[in-house]
């Protein structure tokens, strides 16, 4: 692993790939930032459908008390970066972490091997999984 990568990794929270029907399909947990993947997927994947629907651009950044959540397209695919709130390379590092999935990762991230998934983990989509957890809280 070169100098880049490990600097590039030092600087992340979390890493979050999420498809558009807001399923998270991976997660890597680097610091204190942890959230459950369906509920992060489902949030990330309306708030960025809000953000179109009302200024017609995809949502680039957001704050949530500390962290700084930088949100890039990669294919069908959000790339979700989270960082300390003050760090100034969070954009830089997240276009980053795009490269590295679109040269590594890309081609393998297919409907079908999510079906298969899907279909090995019981059938139960990040939705549904959402809407259990939901519906345990009411």
């Amino acid at each position: 692993m070169d100098g880049v990568i490990l600097r590039v990794v030092d600087m992340i929270q979390s890493i979050y790939v999420i498809n558009e029907a807001g399923e998270t399909l991976a997660s890597v947990d680097l610091g204190e930032f942890h959230a459950d993947e369906a509920l992060f997927g489902g949030f990330m994947s309306a708030i960025d459908m809000f953000s179109h629907k009302m200024s017609g651009d995809a949502l680039k950044e957001l704050i949530l008390g500390k962290h700084r959540l930088v949100v890039a397209r990669e294919g069908s695919n959000l790339i979700v970066t989270i960082h300390d709130k003050a760090d100034t390379d969070a954009q830089a590092v997240n276009r980053r972490v795009c490269e590295v999935f679109s040269k590594h990762f890309a081609g393998l991230v297919t409907d079908e091997m999510i079906q298969a998934i899907r279909e090995a983990a019981g059938g139960q989509s990040a939705r549904t999984r959402a809407n259990e957890w939901a519906s345990k809280m009411l």
